[in-house]
């Protein structure tokens, strides 16, 4: 059992580092960025063309309910972890907690203005990852079970994960119905590579108030498909090389598309609506059910549940004297909490959705400001925001952008984005938390995006159409 919560407290620990949906970006406001696209596709590119490959957009976000590295350990005079302290880790958590780690990295990105409408084609690598737990996952780590003593202040740990990685193959299109509608859709082909969901996680541990006898209950059920088949029988978790393919990186298709329609009031004021990665993926390839209950292996199994009251005088004097003997009782031990593993048959995953509603006010042809309310569906939950954003364009090659975002339990987001036109090369780099980007271990919001795009300004060709944007 202390191997299970452990497994699931590295799992859970680590997702922000694997780096793994849009998240609100000052990217999304600025003037001269073309990738403003990816948030509404209904939007012209301010170009008559753009390229952008290899470094071209890099977004990275990760987001927490409040997880924070400082409070996880104890630190020498010099500032180094020396103590992993998890009494005060579990103190600081919140009865419900989530957190999330994305990517969004562009290989090949190309935007072209044709006799009617724009076009673009991107190609990405993307991860979207959200977990969520109960703090009794660490309190019971941190404390033991006598921390929970009778059926009413029984230990309830749950957990719960979605987390894909895909490749994506994206074509869209923009149009000007008139003067004051727009309308965008960008469709895209997926590959899934990898994922991980969690039907059920849940574990309950009751101490007796008397006797002090343990009995815990569980119940786990988790769909895996991973790049490199793969098997969890008696000999343990196990890769089968032998069956690796390189062509299962495409064997698992999907669609998904971004939907946005942009309506200009006046002169001055504009609305934007917009659905994006709105789709599924359909996992055929190399998908795994992980399934853990309870077994009756001997004298602990009580009615579906592990039942611990302690053990006879004799038995102690055999664990600790009997070599042979200990070690088949801890086999035995392992033989309760086995996870078996099982081929699946084809399944599905919806992506992790954005909505958004903007509104924006165009002071003048250099000042806009915007209110944008969003919210983020992913299979652990919903994830409303509501950012305030300036964006400034000075000198016809300086762009830039100040927000603030406000989301549930993080409400210090204050973003900055810097964008520099050399000619036909455009250099920009952004976070929706300045203050992050000194401490980003201990914040529960960041993202960054960077890149570097090559223009095709629109003097290259008379379009006969000036650009909206």
């Amino acid at each position: 059992m202390r191997k299970k919560l452990m497994l699931c407290l590295v799992a859970l620990m680590a997702m922000p580092f694997w780096i793994g949906a849009q998240e609100v970006s000052p990217v999304d406001f600025m003037k001269f960025n073309p990738y403003q696209v990816n948030a509404n596709a209904a939007l012209r590119g301010p170009y008559y063309g753009y390229i952008g490959f290899a470094i071209g957009n890099l977004n990275v976000t990760q987001r927490n309910s409040g997880i924070y590295y400082d409070n996880l350990f104890r630190f020498d005079s010099q500032g180094r972890p020396s103590v992993i302290d998890l009494k005060q880790f579990a103190a600081t958590l919140k009865p419900d907690n989530y957190l999330s780690a994305n990517l969004s990295e562009e290989i090949l990105g190309i935007g072209i203005q044709l006799k009617r409408g724009y076009l673009n084609v991107g190609y990405r690598v993307r991860m979207q990852n959200e977990g969520y737990f109960t703090d009794d996952l660490f309190r019971l780590l941190a404390s033991g079970n006598a921390a929970y003593l009778g059926e009413s202040n029984a230990a309830n740990i749950e957990v719960r994960a979605s987390m894909l990685a895909y490749q994506e193959l994206a074509v869209g299109y923009q149009i000007d119905i008139n003067s004051q509608w727009s309308l965008g859709a960008r469709a895209k082909l997926l590959m899934g590579a990898a994922s991980l969901n969690t039907d059920s996680f849940r574990v309950k541990v009751v101490t007796d108030e008397t006797t002090y006898a343990l009995r815990v209950t569980e119940d786990i059920a988790m769909q895996v498909n991973s790049p490199m088949p793969f098997s969890i029988g008696d000999e343990g978790f196990q890769f089968d090389n032998a069956r690796f393919d390189f062509t299962d990186l495409f064997g698992n298709p999907g669609f998904g598309i971004d939907l946005a329609a942009d309506y200009r009031i006046n002169d001055q004021f504009s609305v934007v609506a917009a659905v994006n990665d709105l789709g599924f993926i359909r996992w055929k390839k190399n998908g795994v059910a992980l399934d853990g209950h309870l077994n009756d292996a001997g004298q602990f199994y009580d009615e579906g549940s592990f039942l611990y009251d302690g053990l006879s005088v004799d038995e102690l004097q055999l664990l600790v004297s009997d070599e042979a003997y200990r070690e088949r009782f801890m086999d035995t031990l392992v033989d309760y909490f086995r996870i078996s593993s099982s081929p699946m048959e084809p399944y599905s995953t919806m992506l992790h959705t954005q909505m958004l509603l903007r509104g924006c006010y165009t002071l003048d042809e250099n000042n806009r400001f915007f209110a944008q309310a969003q919210g983020y569906c992913s299979g652990t939950g919903f994830r409303p925001a509501l950012t305030l954003a300036y964006n400034g364009s000075f000198f016809d090659m300086l762009d830039v952008c100040a927000s603030y975002t406000m989301m549930r339990n993080s409400y210090a987001n204050f973003g900055l984005g810097l964008g520099f036109k050399l000619g036909i090369v455009q250099l920009y780099a952004t976070t929706n938390n300045i203050i992050g980007v000194f401490n980003p271990m201990n914040t529960k919001n960041f993202n960054a995006q960077v890149g570097l795009v090559f223009n095709i300004p629109y003097n290259f060709k008379d379009s006969g159409t000036a650009p909206h944007y």
